[in-house]
């Protein structure tokens, strides 16, 4: 018998495969197992709670604000912005010069303290105001909003244009011919104010006498209401077919000394 032990291990190792090849067998490979897929993680659809805006009457009863402010239902405005007007006329009805001085610009505040100086807020005067109807708009000359504030006192109408950038800035307070209040009977009284403050500015610009031919064009024209030159709302105080008078309560018919 032959000693194995004294064979060359290559014989040995070539003798081993033959055998293996000889009865079939193949050399086992021995894989991994997949890895398993990742578990899918859904994201649950994110709730929306919508939040329903108040009225202008259920909002000046939420904060508890003097029931003679008025805003119609279907002006513009978030309710943050309806707030802060609300709380800030609120505050003028009231005489409150504290909060007014807060919420006001710097040259605002100096107004404020003039008027302060001379007593403050009358009270008479504030207690005879019936109404102060708020209708929201666009600052039409640098942006941002703006709210033309309607205060009536038997018949005796005056208005106020103040505008603010955001909720957080200050209301700024705008000129306006006292006179222009019959002229606001629309169903967009802050478009109207700026097309009759446009008309001011433009006539201050011409000559004397272009201005006395227009103010006599302008007794002829009254019946019949005048377009504004840039084709907007009617300034006329008869006003457009679907003008209206700001809302709720009675008053003088416009032009009407």
């Amino acid at each position: 018998m032959t000693n194995l032990d004294r064979l060359p291990s290559a014989f040995i190792l070539s003798s081993l495969t033959t055998l293996l090849v000889a009865c079939g067998g193949k050399e086992e490979v021995v894989q991994a197992p997949p890895p398993k897929p990742k578990p899918v993680v859904t994201q649950p659809e994110p709730v929306v709670v919508e939040v329903k805006q108040l009225s202008g009457t259920e909002l000046i009863a939420k904060l508890n604000l003097d029931p003679r402010l008025m805003l119609a239902d279907d002006m513009a405005g978030t309710q943050q912005e309806r707030e802060k007007v609300l709380t800030f006329f609120n505050a003028m009805l009231e005489g409150d010069m504290g909060m007014l001085r807060t919420m006001v610009s710097s040259d605002d505040v100096l107004q404020l303290e003039a008027l302060a100086d001379l007593g403050g807020f009358d009270d008479d005067v504030l207690d005879a105001v019936d109404t102060v109807e708020l209708h929201f708009g666009t600052d039409e000359e640098e942006g941002g909003s703006a709210v033309l504030g309607w205060f009536a006192a038997g018949l005796d109408d005056q208005v106020q244009m103040w505008t603010f950038e955001t909720v957080d800035s200050k209301f700024k307070s705008q000129w306006g011919n006292p006179e222009m209040v019959d002229r606001l009977y629309s169903a967009d009284p802050v478009a109207v104010w700026y097309a009759l403050n446009r008309r001011e500015q433009a006539l201050a610009a011409l000559p004397d006498e272009v201005i006395k031919v227009q103010a006599f064009l302008d007794e002829g024209s009254d019946d019949e209401g005048f377009a504004s030159s840039s084709g907007g709302p009617s300034l006329g105080g008869g006003g457009p077919a679907n003008s209206r008078r700001p809302i709720g309560r009675r008053r003088k018919p416009p032009m009407v000394p």
